[in-house]
């Protein structure tokens, strides 16, 4: 995500960007679509298949399919890296990213990458991001995403993850009561609110 040039934007009093112009909001989300390729393509082959019990487990919640195609990685003694495209957005004016280094996982479409021990419910919460970006696809998810954050200028108030926060809870306060995450990711497509 570049900063804009002189005149070319509004800046608070702080000198941060307001807003971004179209051009580089379809250039972050192309840069966001090659960091989410980028990492499956790095982490795929150090990716572990779900345990038949975790399977079992979460079929209450997610499609077979998605279950089978799901690989993970459990780093040891390292973490996801900070891509450069983070720092350029703080520059620009957006202060509520997160540091990946201290989030739980990076869903990179169906290899989830976790920086601490799995858990069901970060291991839940990462498989509604790939069934979101099953069912709306890498470039159209990326795109939400993105416009999500521009709007919102906080990564936990974008619909696509406020969404999944939504659905987690609901799997950690009651994860013997299924529900089907891909209807919901449809419903809420149909809402038009992501």
């Amino acid at each position: 995500m570049s900063r804009r040039g002189e005149g070319g934007s509004a800046r608070d009093s702080q000198g941060r960007n307001n807003w971004l112009s179209e051009q580089e909001i379809v250039q972050a989300i192309d840069v966001f679509i090659r960091y989410l390729r980028e990492g499956r393509e790095l982490y795929y082959g150090s990716g572990q298949p779900l345990s038949h019990d975790k399977k079992l487990n979460l079929m209450r919640f997610f499609a077979p399919v998605l279950l089978a195609q799901i690989r993970v990685v459990e780093l040891v003694d390292r973490r996801i890296a900070n891509p450069v495209f983070c720092c350029e957005a703080t520059v620009a004016g957006f202060v509520q990213l997160p540091d990946i280094a201290h989030i739980a996982s990076v869903t990179f479409r169906d290899v989830v990458v976790f920086n601490e021990r799995m858990t069901d419910r970060t291991l839940f919460h990462a498989l509604v991001h790939a069934t979101q970006i099953q069912i709306l696809g890498l470039a159209r998810f990326a795109e939400l995403f993105v416009r999500g954050f521009v709007r919102t200028k906080s990564f936990c108030m974008v619909p696509i993850k406020a969404h999944a926060f939504e659905m987690d809870a609901r799997f950690a306060a009651n994860g013997a009561v299924g529900f089907s995450v891909e209807d919901e990711v449809w419903q809420r497509l149909r809402e038009c609110r992501y």
